[in-house]
């Protein structure tokens, strides 16, 4: 009985560690990935990405026109540190980018609604 006890738990043991690998390795994966995508949005190469560079990686990686105004939305939104410029730190995921941007339309599509009707 006993060696079977022991057995499962050294197995759940070795189950356990090879999860937090995987974690960290998609981890990893996920923080090069991204890594990889603020240097293809910093142009310039001076270590942060500038609102214009924000606009011009995000419309080349969705092949779409952006407004201004969402631009300078998002970019608030990630701007931890108010310098107008995002630090690799702040430099989230495209699919982070693109949810924002999305939440963005509808609060936008909402306020005009509740604009239309309180008029």
């Amino acid at each position: 009985g006993s060696t079977e006890v022991e057995r499962l738990r050294l197995m759940a043991q070795k189950l356990r560690s090879e999860a937090a690998l995987l974690e960290a390795e998609r981890a990893e994966e996920v923080m090069t990935m991204t890594e990889k995508d603020f240097r293809k949005f910093d142009l310039n190469g001076d270590g942060v990405i500038s609102l214009d560079e924000l606009k011009a990686g995000l419309e080349k990686t969705w092949k779409s026109d952006i407004p201004e105004n969402r631009i300078i939305k998002l970019m608030r939104d990630f701007d931890k540190n108010s310098d107008g410029a995002l630090q690799l730190e702040e430099f989230v995921t495209i699919e982070r980018f693109r949810n924002r941007l999305e939440a963005l339309v509808s609060e936008e599509k909402t306020e005009v609604l509740e604009a239309q009707k309180a008029a």
